[in-house]
Order: C-alpha cells, then structure tokens, then sequence
C-alpha cells in the first residue's frame, strides 16, 4: 500500500479503538476473566478487518501484510483484548493459502464473524519449529486418527475449533478440529494480560476423511509462511505498544511536578526518554524494511529469518520501554 493509504488506515484503526474504549475492556478482562476475550468481535467483522488478510474472493479486505500491520500496531496501542493477531491474522492467512473447499468454507466463517478457528501449532514451551514433532494422525478404516499435545494455543476458550499441525505417514497435516469433538481435552490458562491459552490434549480423536485441510509440502510451506508473517504481525502490535508507553510517558513527565517544576525538565529523566524513543525508531524502521521485503517474492526461509529479525528487534525495544515506563512513573507505575 502507498503511504497515504498506509496513514488513513492507522487513523481509522487508532480512531475505532478510541470509540470502542479498547484498553478500558482490557482493564476489565483483566479483572474478570470470563468476561470474554472475543468481545467486540462482531464489530470487527463489520469493519471488515476479521478479513483484513483474506482475499476479496473469500470476501475479506486483501490486504497486505504492510496494511494488517497498521491495525496491529493501533490495537498494541490501545491494548485491544480482541484476538486479532492470532485469528485474523495467523489463522487467516494459514487459511488463504489451502486450497481446498474445507479450508475455504473455514476462511468465510472468519471472514465474516460467525467463526474463531485458533491455530495449533506449537508442541513445546520455547520450541517455535513449525515442523510437527509429537503430534500424530494416521488414516484408519475410513478416518483420521490424531495423537498428541498442543500448548499456548490462542485465543482458549473463545476459539470454535482448532486448526492442528500433526506429522502424518509422510509430512505434514493441518486438521479442522472443531470444538466439541470427542476426545479432546482443553486445559484454559489465564494469561498476565486477562486473555487465555488453551492446552490441548488429543487422544486418539477420530475425525472425518474431509478434516485434513492440507498435507504434504502444502500444508508445510503454508504453515511456514503464516507464522513467519504472523511473527511481522507481532512485531507491528509490540512497537504499537512500546510507542504508546512512551507516549504516556511524555506526557506523565510533563505533568508530575517536583522541586517545584516538571521532573520531566531533569535532565537525567530526558535522557531515559531518549532511549526509548531511539529503540522505538529502530524498531519502526526494521519491521517497514520487513514489510518491504515481505510484499516480494521471496523464499520462505528470508521470510522467515527476515520476520524473526523483525520480531526480536520490536520485543526488544517493547521491553525496553515497558521497563522504562514504569521506571520513570515510580510509584504510580507500580499501582
């Protein structure tokens, strides 16, 4: 997208996340989980951004990746609790790239709302492979078996089923598992931040021929490459956020007096600020060189090493500023 498309589309994000008082909602849910962290979806599904990365054919938006990110980046800085980046983001663009009529009926039940398939993937804390390990399925006497665990899935309870990554005879399967079926075990772990994780445990859930989505090569590139550009995605709501808490910040220093002026005219905080800000902008500038790169024809292996550079530089200079902001607080920054 060109820069004045690229603008309008993070004004109209930062606005709606205003009107909708999102970091009042996170708040909430913080303090009452079972709130719902999928509130307000169908709000989101009338602006069309739950298919903000499906194609128009599926009657999402089309957007970029570079587009997508402006969204992120406007809902990290308002905190929005609704699981953007793990459906409409992750789980759309696994979606977009099966084609199978499955996979399509799946993408135009999240296109349009009436759908959270949650993507799972990972099988092990701190292991971010996106080649299936443990996880197993098999055909047998007219169905598929599927075996194994999955953990950190997103967005726990909210999530109608569940797209699983699993090693079959010979690659790769992704498997449509809806929510309900006999055999799965669903263990919901409360977040720090009032959202939810699930952790699935299947035992020899027997599924229909029609579940498996994609297999082989295709369901290994593609699941490749969603999380890759989902990794661009996470990036784009962590430099929201950290740009948010320096913004907060800056205003917090201008405000709070001490000695008899602005402790934000001490030259020490300054210098604290400027850190940030710097961090922040590298940061900015890596995930637009990201997105540029992204929008071409490139291998998955530089998506995916070009996405974890993104990912690290963001979540860096997030944390950074996070530390900073409640630092330079002091007490309130701790209430």
């Amino acid at each position: 997208m060109d820069i004045e498309s690229l603008s309008a589309m993070r004004e109209a994000a930062l606005d709606y996340f205003v009107r909708s008082r999102a970091t009042q909602r996170r708040r909430a849910l913080m303090e009452q989980p079972d709130a719902g962290e999928a509130q307000g979806w169908s709000a989101l599904a009338e602006l069309g951004w739950t298919g903000m990365l499906a194609p128009e054919s599926a009657g999402g938006l089309g957007l970029e990746l570079d587009g997508a990110a402006e969204i992120l980046r406007a809902a990290g800085e308002h905190a929005a609790p609704e699981p953007l980046l793990a459906v409409a983001g992750l789980s759309a663009l696994l979606l977009a790239r099966l084609d199978t009529a499955a996979a399509r009926a799946l993408l135009s039940e999240l296109v349009v709302g009436r759908s959270l398939p949650a993507l799972a993937w990972q099988e092990s804390a701190g292991d971010l492979s996106a080649v299936p390990l443990a996880c197993g399925c098999e055909r047998r006497a007219g169905s598929v078996l599927l075996q194994g665990e999955k953990l950190m899935v997103l967005p726990g309870a909210a999530a109608s089923g569940w797209l699983v990554s699993a090693r079959g005879d010979d690659d790769a399967v992704i498997l449509w598992v809806p929510r309900g079926t006999e055999g799965v075990s669903e263990t919901v772990v409360p977040l720090v931040d009032g959202g939810q994780a699930s952790s699935l445990r299947f035992e020899q859930v027997a599924l229909p021929p029609d579940a498996v989505l994609a297999e082989g090569p295709t369901a290994q590139e593609a699941l490749r490459r969603a999380l890759a550009a989902g990794q661009v995605l996470q990036a784009a709501e962590l430099l929201g956020a950290g740009q948010a808490m320096l913004a907060q910040t800056l205003a917090y220093l201008r405000t709070r007096s001490q000695f008899g002026k602005p402790i934000g005219s001490f030259q020490a905080l300054q210098h604290r600020c400027v850190d940030m800000f710097i961090h922040l902008e590298v940061a900015h500038a890596t995930l637009s060189e990201v997105l540029a790169l992204a929008a071409q024809e490139i291998s998955v292996e530089r998506l995916e090493a070009e996405a974890s550079r993104a990912n690290a530089r963001c979540t860096a200079a997030a944390l950074q500023a996070s530390r900073t902001a409640v630092q330079l607080h002091g007490a309130i920054g701790y209430t």
